[in-house]
C-alpha cells in the first residue's frame, strides 16, 4: 500500500505540472512552424538541405510517374532567392524506402550538387512539375553565396 501513495502523490505533482505546460506548448509550437508542406507558393519555414538532395512531393510522383523505374532521368529549373540559377539542368528521381514502413518510399532530386555548392544554408521552399516542358521546377532560399561569404 506503501508504493500506490507515492505513485499517486508523484502523479498529482506531475499533474499539476503538466497542466501548467500544455498552455505553454502550443504558443511554442507556432513560433517554430507547422511541418511545411512542399508544394507551389509555400512560403513557410522551409527544410534544410544537406546533401543537395531535394524531397519531391508525393502527389506529384503520383500524379506524373506512376509506373516509373527508378532511378530516372529528368531536367529541372532551378530558383534561388528568386533568381534562375539552372535552366534545363540534368537530374535524377531517386526512391529511398522509409525507415519503419517498407512499403512506403521517400522521392529525392539529385544531381545538382555541383550548381547548389555555390549557396549557403540552402533551404526548400517549393517543388512543382512543369508537365507543358516535362522538367521540375524548384524554388529554394539561400543565406548567402559561398562567394561573398555571407
Amino acid at each position: 500500500q506503501l508504493s500506490p501513495a507515492p505513485a499517486a502523490a508523484a502523479g498529482g505533482a506531475g499533474t499539476s505540472r503538466q497542466a501548467a505546460h500544455p498552455p505553454a506548448q502550443p504558443a511554442a509550437a507556432p513560433a517554430a512552424g507547422p511541418p511545411v508542406q512542399m508544394g507551389a507558393g509555400n512560403r513557410g519555414a522551409a527544410h534544410r538541405l544537406y546533401d543537395g538532395r531535394i524531397h519531391i512531393p508525393l502527389n506529384i510522383i503520383q500524379d506524373y510517374f506512376q509506373g516509373k523505374e527508378y532511378p530516372c532521368s529528368v531536367t529541372a529549373q532551378l530558383f534561388c532567392n528568386g533568381q534562375l540559377v539552372g535552366d534545363a539542368l540534368a537530374a535524377r528521381v531517386v526512391q529511398y524506402r522509409k525507415h519503419k514502413k517498407p512499403n512506403h518510399f521517400n522521392y529525392w532530386l539529385t544531381g545538382m550538387q555541383k550548381t547548389l555548392s555555390r549557396f549557403n544554408d540552402v533551404r526548400q521552399q517549393g517543388v512543382t512539375w512543369d508537365s507543358a516542358r516535362e522538367r521540375f521546377v524548384v524554388q529554394l532560399l539561400a543565406a548567402g553565396t559561398v562567394e561573398n561569404g555571407a
